[in-house]
């Protein structure tokens, strides 16, 4: 399993969209993907981001291309949707997290979580998924765009959904017609919106790499493993056992010398023994 690192999928509708993230994060296009669906990979390795095209059917799309491209290593990936929508409000250029997704043609619903306090958090408003770009924005405060919600059904069945996210960044309103948008000017309110959130996208790569440091092998898990014949079933519950232990008392891990045990079988019966009694250790002095 991957250790503490925080590896970022982005899926965003249009390249002036798309320029801020590339830029930022020195994403080179990876000349091995899909031409309908080409894909940036950052210099470091930790985010990858794909253009969808326009639409929910095309997001959702691009959503499984990626995670296709990804596998399953077992990690924990963030998931963003990251673009532009309108608003019936006086919030132009503003940036928001999406705190319910709506399909305006099927009615369907989700609820993207709040992660982390307020005071980190962007504003969170109401996002409607349309079919066709429109200038009659919704008077009860909620934004409309066109890929959050193919977006989201695909993601969530990639990851759980703390950390499928949507951010919405306000191109047009009443004040400000969808006529007079342009590439420059997408590209420069993207931009401004990457910089006000970056707490917030710190706090979240911060998160990602919490779980997969609980979640990956400590290093003397391998040898254990290559020194004793685990079966499926008896490795999935030595990782369930150490996942436990870290939580509960960090790092200190039991010996996982596999010459220390004659098999598999004694190897987990023992680090349990010893999980119960450090357990009972610890509440007593509580």
């Amino acid at each position: 399993m991957i250790s503490g690192s925080a590896h970022i999928h982005w899926v965003v509708a249009l390249r002036p969209e798309a320029k801020a993230i590339i830029e930022k994060f020195s994403m080179n296009l990876d000349q091995g993907a899909s031409t309908l669906f080409p894909v940036y990979r950052s210099k470091c390795g930790s985010h990858d981001l794909v253009i969808s095209g326009p639409g929910k059917v095309n997001a959702a799309a691009a959503t499984g291309y990626l995670a296709g491209l990804a596998g399953d290593d077992g990690a924990t990936r963030g998931w963003l949707n990251f673009g532009i929508a309108g608003s019936g409000g006086n919030d132009f250029g503003e940036v928001f997290l999406a705190s319910k997704i709506s399909d305006s043609a099927t009615g369907r619903s989700h609820f993207p979580p709040c992660l982390w306090d307020r005071k980190l958090t962007p504003k969170r408003k109401a996002v409607s998924t349309v079919e066709q770009p429109c200038e009659i924005y919704p008077e009860d405060d909620v934004l409309v765009e066109m890929e959050a919600s193919g977006f989201y059904a695909t993601a969530i069945k990639c990851q759980t959904m703390e950390l499928c996210q949507s951010i919405k960044v306000v191109s047009d309103d009443p004040a400000h017609s969808i006529s007079a948008i342009t590439k420059e000017s997408v590209s420069t309110m993207c931009a401004n919106a990457l910089v006000t959130i970056e707490p917030w996208l710190d706090a979240y790569s911060d998160s990602i790499k919490a779980v997969n440091s609980v979640n990956s092998d400590p290093p003397a898990m391998a040898a254990l493993l290559a020194g004793l014949h685990f079966s499926a079933t008896r490795e999935h519950q030595l990782r369930r056992l150490v996942q436990l232990w870290r939580a509960k008392f960090d790092d200190n891990l039991p010996e996982l010398d596999p010459n220390s045990y004659p098999d598999a079988k004694s190897c987990i019966e023992s680090i349990r023994e010893q999980l119960w009694a450090e357990n009972k250790i610890h509440t007593k002095l509580a």
